[in-house]
Order: structure tokens, then sequence, then C-alpha cells
């Protein structure tokens, strides 16, 4: 809940990262009624797998929120066609 209110507080107008937020704040109750299933209804495969789902649609809307809101934040990852700091050979990298 923490994280759909920050975004729409913190991120307005950006509706990539406000409505993935809320995306995983309304299906978070969905998956708590799918767990509880699944317990009761001795595993049967089509609560598990919707409840795994749902799970993963909360995972992709989480990652969503968290790189797009990283993306803005730092301006992304910076990059060097030439050279990256991981070829670095300090960094355990191969030397050109």
């Amino acid at each position: 809940m923490g994280t759909a209110v920050k975004s729409w507080s913190a991120y307005r107008t950006n509706p990539l990262i406000t409505w993935s937020a809320t995306g995983a704040l309304v299906l978070l109750p969905i998956q708590v009624l799918l767990g509880g299933l699944t317990v009761t209804q001795d595993l049967k495969p089509i609560i598990v797998t919707t409840h795994l789902g749902v799970a993963t649609l909360i995972l992709l809307c989480l990652l969503t929120t968290t790189l797009s809101s990283w993306i803005i934040e730092t301006g992304g990852p910076k990059s060097n066609p030439e050279r990256s700091e991981y070829d670095a050979p300090e960094k355990g990298g191969v030397e050109p």
C-alpha cells in the first residue's frame, strides 16, 4: 500500500508508475484469497496456477514501478559505446 501511496504523491504526472503501483495493490487481495483457496482446496492445479499467475503479475507491476522511478531519478544506466566499466580489466573484464 505504501508503494501505491508514494507513487501517487511523488509521481502523479507519470501514469506508468502510478498505475503499475496501483495494479499491484489491487491484485494483492486477490492473491491473498487465492492463497487461502490453494491451502483449503488441496492444491487443485487451476487454483495453484492462478495463484502463481497473479504473483507474477504483482512482481511485474512492482518491477515496472521500481525501474521506471529509478530511471526518472537517476537518468538510467550510463553507457559508453567505446568502453563499459564492466569491460575494465581492473574490474575483472577482458582487455580489448
